[in-house]
């Protein structure tokens, strides 16, 4: 990360943010956008479309008529892990790119940025394209899954997905994380103090 590279991004125009349904690119309906405030100047460097009842129904359409078609559920598993290896180069690649975003929307430390948001998401899709071609049933023990889950120097977050709501209260005591979603991800009441254990939350 050398530092002409990152004050020429810092510095670097950024186009309009439209919305992305269907797997096409539009502004709102009504030609409506935000203006993108750099937390470090205060300067608008981009605007973003906003969305009204009209892009959530076109959204809505465009997931159903997908599902309906079969795009994701009827490809075989093998072909979803490439899928999903593809994001998962293209953030690599342009890591610093996506980091600097961040850094201009909320004035975020270069190097937590590139961390925290590109090549999280680049693992997490990495993650879910390893899991996407393993044979159906072969789920590792709930012992296995917690070591694994615990092994990593963070514990901000995570998400236990199961049936069995004794799996879940065994995953929830055996994980070291600040939030345990069950079988669900995201969505944390904000007015509940969050840490986190290990390199991850308060402290850290």
């Amino acid at each position: 990360m050398g530092r002409v590279l990152i004050d020429r991004l810092r510095l670097s125009a950024v186009p309009p943010q439209d919305h992305w349904t269907g797997g096409k690119l539009a502004s709102s309906q009504d030609g409506a956008a935000l203006d993108g405030l750099s937390g470090i100047d205060g300067r608008v460097f981009t605007t973003i479309a906003t969305g009204t009842h009209r892009e959530i129904y076109h959204a809505v359409a465009a997931a159903r008529q997908s599902y309906r078609k079969g795009v994701w559920w009827r490809v075989a598993l093998a072909e979803r892990k490439k899928k999903l290896l593809k994001p998962a180069d293209l953030i690599e690649t342009h890591a610093l790119e996506i980091a600097m975003l961040g850094v201009r929307d909320n004035a975020a430390v270069i190097g937590m940025a590139y961390q925290a948001e590109p090549l999280s998401a680049a693992a997490t899709f990495r993650y879910s394209a390893e899991s996407a071609d393993k044979i159906c049933g072969e789920i590792a023990p709930t012992a296995l899954a917690a070591e694994l889950a615990t092994s990593t120097v963070d514990g901000l977050a995570s998400a236990v997905w199961t049936s069995n709501p004794g799996t879940a209260r065994r995953m929830i005591r055996a994980v070291d994380a600040g939030v345990i979603h069950v079988n669900t991800y995201g969505g944390a009441d904000l007015a509940v103090p969050l840490g986190g254990f290990k390199q991850s939350g308060h402290g850290c």
